[in-house]
């Protein structure tokens, strides 16, 4: 039994990548799903070309084989890819009960006192009596780990050379039940220089203190990122209402004063 007829096996590499580009659209356009793509478009090219499917690739014509799973693969390739893009573009966070409302740049920053994985107190005013002060304040445990909060303190370490003249300090939110399990979850193998300080904010003391309490479900804090100078003062902040779109390394040490 063959997987395709000798007919289907000559088929031109431009009709498959018309095909593909056909499969592309329906799923782009939201009439079809990826598996219902290929299979309509199988059975259309059988009822037109009079075209059947077995099972085993044919013999005696490998070229044509090859070329043909190359154009399905790639076919089942763009669909996938296509559908996926569209679901993550499809799923929006749930609102909250309120919009956050963080202090402002120009405004003092409210002082807190943290405490790390070691136990130890980190407060801002003792932080910024060193140097300016970073602040990422992450998802947390909204339920599950956040991998874009993963991305960007990935990103934060990485680059841990543009940051060594200031403190960095990355907020942990979440239930303080199991809080401090996940953070350590969290962490990894990651290692953190002497300037970067992973801190808990169990219950969401500080979150709700800075007006950043993202109150819905499978939601802890809105991601955000500042600046804080010396004088205990805000020159910049970028706070989202959504799980991505974050400050990068870039952005932050372009406002460093």
């Amino acid at each position: 039994m063959d997987l395709f007829s000798d007919k289907v096996d000559r088929m031109p590499f431009s009709t498959t990548f018309a095909f593909a580009v056909s499969s592309l659209y329906r799923v782009s356009s939201g009439m079809r799903s990826p598996v219902h793509v290929l299979m309509a478009g199988f059975i259309e090219r059988r009822t037109s070309f009079d075209r059947t499917f077995h099972f085993i690739p044919t013999q005696g014509h490998p070229m044509q084989n090859r070329r043909s799973m190359i154009g399905l693969f790639a076919m089942l390739s763009i669909a996938t890819l296509t559908s996926t893009a569209q679901a993550q573009g499809r799923r929006q966070a749930a609102p909250g009960k309120e919009p956050p409302h963080p202090p402002k740049v120009g405004q003092e920053a409210p002082d807190f006192e943290l405490m790390n994985q070691e136990g130890e107190v980190v407060s801002l005013k003792a932080l910024t009596e060193k140097s300016p002060v970073v602040m990422l304040v992450l998802r947390g445990w909204p339920g599950k780990q956040c991998p874009m909060c993963s991305r960007q303190v990935g990103e934060f370490l990485s680059k841990k050379a543009a940051l060594k003249d200031v403190q960095v300090v990355m907020i942990y939110p979440g239930p303080a039940e199991l809080l401090e399990m996940h953070a350590k979850e969290f962490q990894g193998n990651k290692t953190f220089p002497p300037n970067y300080h992973f801190v808990l904010d169990p219950d969401y003391k500080f979150t709700s203190a800075w007006g950043l309490r993202w109150d819905a479900p499978r939601e802890t804090a809105y991601p955000s990122t500042f600046v804080v100078d010396q004088n205990q003062k805000i020159v910049f902040g970028k706070t989202v209402i959504s799980h991505g779109d974050r400050a990068d390394v870039a952005t932050v040490v372009a406002k460093l004063p």
